[in-house]
Formats: structure tokens, C-alpha cells, sequence
């Protein structure tokens, strides 16, 4: 699901809803390979498919991560039937409010006001719809290019995109640039056959405020409460006039204050394959994934109608993931009838998250915004401050699989999980799965039947779980409470 309106909400998925108590109920990605990836840095232009995974026998696979399913997304690679292609796709959008909320105009608040004798009232000579000034069409649009090539040995796929959302409130728009690469070589009379990609994306936020409820930076609050008899602007400067505690001008709001956020994402993977024999593959697979974010906010000291300080906050957070999984694979085939794919392998992952933040107040300039925090006077106790932390996932996993005449499947898995993010008696975790299947379908009673595209019936079991924890649970430590000093002010916290 995804919030009408707003470039940038991002979206949420949901498979068979929630799972245990995790703050985390997003399901598992796996691109390329790579488990953990972050699917909006995907153009959707360079799917090539993607295979969900939503009852506990087939995500049992992926163990301690499958409670909440799991998506594997597979890019475009080469089409070596088409040669050198260069392929084009983009278009152009508009989103508009379907429905606004009906309010007083300046005349009929000048109307009650007469016909009331109402005193002392300041009629600052407007005429505005507050909600035109804040709303407005949002033009959006995207355009992507892809340039492949393949030949008996190589083949590979560039692709960019270039994406802008701009939303239904002013000042809210994205802007996303999404390049990828990938490239596959075969090698000694195709034994050997390595796949790399490598992705980039480079996104740039700029937020409004429109929940909190009651807020002065709250849009949507400010604008909903304004009174049309009031002006937006005012001698070239915006107006703001005190009618009540807490009323601010809306447009001001949206267009002083800075709420920006860049963020830069890099993907890359590697896998080398060798299969020395018909039926007999062993792959190596290393993916890396890192995303940089940094956030910028600032609250002028000319924002509201009492006037402020000025506030100004700045913030830095990093995410990287590195995944080894190696792997050995047979599949061969009896005689014409049965087919078995047997699979075996361990996979590491490790993860590092850290960050900064620092924020003050009292500004000095506003032309400096948060770009420049040593312009901001105070900075009190715990406005400076940092963290780090990080995690491992080891596993081993086998599977096989049995075909009898493409009709009637048997598949059979095990994962043995073990995450640092539990204490040392509970870090190792067993999760196996079995599952039957029948195409009927391909049953010969109904091969000629047109009402049936595909009907399959499958019976599966199997047990997942879900480490969507933070890390350090287990760990026990001191914090100041109670008559205890505070170790940061040195008085006491109650």
C-alpha cells in the first residue's frame, strides 16, 4: 500500500498480514541473490520477475527471516535472441485531491460577522482559499533507457532511469536516479560462468509536515484552521497575524522551513558457477550492499506569528550488508519420468548500522539554514549524538526436489539459522519444511479442458521464523534512574 499524494511515503507490503512481535512486518527481499536488498532502489523497468513466497514449506528456506514471506526479485539481463537492442520507456502523470473539505469564504465570514455585530474583529481584507494555496496538481514523471548486448560468451545490460514525483502539497517532491549494470561471461566451453551487477541509486527528498496533530509546523492543522480574510502575503513578505495561540500561515510553513533528505544507495554482486559436469553446479555468491542517508531541517526565526528562536537539526545514517553464500547443486534425471534436484549450502551475512545526529538552537542567520550548524547559538546537554551497531547471520540449508512426469512434485528443505541478535542460548534455530504437489491440469481427463488455464493442488508444512530484533537485547546495561545522578548533568533524575 502506498499514501495518495504523497512522493514520499514509500510503500508497505503485507504477506498473510503480520508475524510475531517484530517491529518489522515487511517481508524478506532477495534480489538477485542477495537477500536484504532494498526494493525501491529497483526501477521497475529492469524486473525481469519475481516469485513471492507466502506459506511456511517454501519460505522455510530462508528461516529465521521468512515469518513475514518473502519476494524474490530476478533483474533483466541480456536477451540474446534480440542482439543489440536499445529499449525506451517512460511516462507522464497528474494527481489531484478527488475531494476537499467544504469552509466559510471571506464573504460569508464578513456576512456573519456583520449580521452578529460581532466586536473587535480584523478583517485583513483577503479573500483566500487556503486550500488552492497548499493543494495543487502534481505533475510526475519518468523516463528509462536500456542499451544490451549478448553474443555466444558475453552478454550485458545498462539501464538508467530518472524519476520525479512531485506530490499534491506545495513544496513535496523526489527525485530518484536509478543506474545498473550487469553482465554475465561464460568461460572454458561454458563450464564456468560468472554473473555481476552493480546499481546505484541517488534519491533527494523534500518533506512537509502533515501529521501530529496539532502542531504549528502541521500543514494540513494550519491550513484547515486559517482564516480566508487573511492574506498570504503582505508587502512582498508573508503575513502573519496572531488571531490565536498557535496560528501560523501554512504557506510559510511549507516554503521556510528546509526538510530535505539525499540519500545514496550502492548494490553489487558477484557469482562465479562452475558445473564440471552435466547436472553438477557449484556457485559462490558475494553481495554488498550499502545506503548513506543524510537529513537537513531548519525553522527559521521569522516561521510563525509569535516568532521563534530558530531550530536546526542535521543527521547521518549508514546501513551496509555483506552476504557470502556458496552453494552445490546436482540435478539429474532417472530416465524419462523422474527428475531429482538435490541443493545444499551456507550462507553469511553480516550487517553495520551507524549514525550521528547534532541539532541547536538560537540561529544567527537564516540564509545559513542546517547546512551550517555553527551558527546556532545553543546546544544544550544530549543535542550531539551517535550510534553503532551490527549483526551476523550464518546458515546451512539443504533441499531436494522430485518430479514424476512433470504431474507430481515432493519437495524437502532444512535451514539451520544462527543470529547474533539473540542471546548465546538461543541463537541457533532448525527450520525444515516438506511440501506434495499435483498438477492436475496435466491429468489426461482434463488436458482438453479449456475452463482450467492451470489448477494445482499443494499440501505443505513447514516451520519459519523472525529475528526482526533489534541487536544488544541480550546484553545487560545501566541507565540513570530514579534518585540516581544524571551522569550527563549531574542532577538528579526523577
Amino acid at each position: 500500500s502506498k499514501k495518495g499524494g504523497d512522493p514520499n511515503s514509500g510503500f508497505a507490503v503485507q504477506i498473510r498480514g503480520a508475524a510475531g512481535f517484530a517491529s518489522n512486518t515487511q517481508p524478506l527481499y532477495v534480489i538477485d541473490g542477495v537477500p536484504g536488498a532494498d526494493p525501491t532502489t529497483i526501477s521497475p523497468d529492469d524486473i525481469e520477475s519475481f516469485n513471492v513466497l507466502k506459506d511456511a514449506s517454501s519460505g522455510a528456506i530462508y528461516g529465521s527471516r521468512a515469518s513475514n514471506g518473502v519476494i524474490i526479485i530476478t533483474t533483466k539481463k541480456a536477451d540474446k535472441a534480440k542482439g543489440a537492442t536499445i529499449d525506451y520507456n517512460g511516462y507522464v502523470s497528474a494527481d489531484q485531491t478527488s475531494k476537499r473539505l467544504e469552509f466559510l469564504s471571506a464573504a460569508d465570514i464578513r456576512k456573519y460577522v456583520t449580521d452578529n455585530n460581532i466586536p473587535n474583529f480584523a478583517d485583513n481584507g483577503a479573500n483566500t482559499n487556503w486550500q488552492d494555496e497548499i493543494l495543487k496538481t502534481g505533475i510526475s514523471q519518468s523516463h528509462s533507457i536500456a542499451v544490451s548486448n549478448s553474443t555466444d560468451n558475453l552478454s550485458y545490460r545498462f539501464s538508467y532511469n530518472h524519476t520525479y514525483n512531485d506530490g499534491v502539497v506545495i513544496q513535496s517532491n523526489k527525485q530518484r536516479d536509478i543506474a545498473r549494470f550487469n553482465l554475465t561471461q561464460k568461460a572454458l566451453n561454458d563450464i564456468v560462468t560468472i554473473d555481476a551487477s552493480i546499481a546505484g541509486t541517488f534519491e533527494k527528498n523534500n518533506y512537509v509536515n502533515y501529521g501530529g496533530g496539532m502542531g504549528s509546523s502541521n500543514i494540513f492543522y494550519q491550513m484547515y484552521q486559517r482564516n480566508p480574510v487573511d492574506p498570504v502575503y503582505k508587502d512582498g513578505e508573508f503575513f502573519e497575524f496572531q488571531r490565536d495561540f498557535n496560528y501560523n500561515n501554512p504557506v510559510a510553513i511549507a516554503k521556510l522551513i528546509q526538510n530535505e533528505r539525499d540519500a545514496k544507495n550502492y548494490f553489487g554482486n558477484a557469482k562465479i558457477s562452475v558445473e564440471p559436469i552435466k547436472g553438477l553446479v557449484g556457485s559462490v555468491n558475494f553481495g554488498y550492499i550499502r545506503n548513506d542517508s543524510e537529513s537537513f531541517y531548519f525553522e527559521p526565526t521569522n516561521l510563525y506569528a509569535g516568532g521563534t528562536d530558530g531550530y536546526g537539526k542535521r543527521g547521518y545514517s549508514n546501513f551496509s550488508s555483506q552476504v557470502l553464500e556458496a552453494t552445490i547443486s546436482y540435478n539429474f534425471v532417472l530416465d524419462e519420468d523422474h527428475s531429482i534436484n538435490l541443493l545444499g549450502g551456507y550462507s553469511f551475512q553480516e550487517d553495520n548500522h551507524s549514525g550521528l545526529s547534532a541539532q541547536g538552537r538560537e540561529a544567527l542567520s537564516n540564509y545559513l539554514k542546517s547546512n551550517n550548524l555553527g551558527h546556532l547559538n545553543n546546544v544544550n546537554v544530549g543535542d550531539i549524538g551517535s550510534w553503532r551497531n551490527s549483526n551476523r547471520l550464518i546458515s546451512y540449508f539443504a533441499r531436494a526436489t522430485y518430479n514424476y512426469k512433470s504431474k507430481y512434485f515432493a519437495t524437502a528443505t532444512i535451514r539451520r539459522d544462527g543470529s547474533s541478535k539473540f542471546g548465546k542460548n538461543n541463537e541457533w534455530g532448525l527450520f525444515p519444511s516438506a511440501s506434495i504437489a499435483w498438477d492436475i491440469k496435466k491429468e489426461a481427463f482434463l488436458e482438453n479442458i479449456d475452463l482450467f488455464n492451470q489448477l494445482k493442488l499443494r499440501v505443505g508444512y513447514g516451520i519459519t521464523g523472525n529475528q526482526e530484533i533489534s541487536s544488544f537485547l541480550d546484553i545487560m546495561y545501566a541507565s540513570p534512574s530514579g534518585t540516581a545522578p544524571n551522569f550527563e548533568t549531574g542532577e538528579d533524575a526523577i
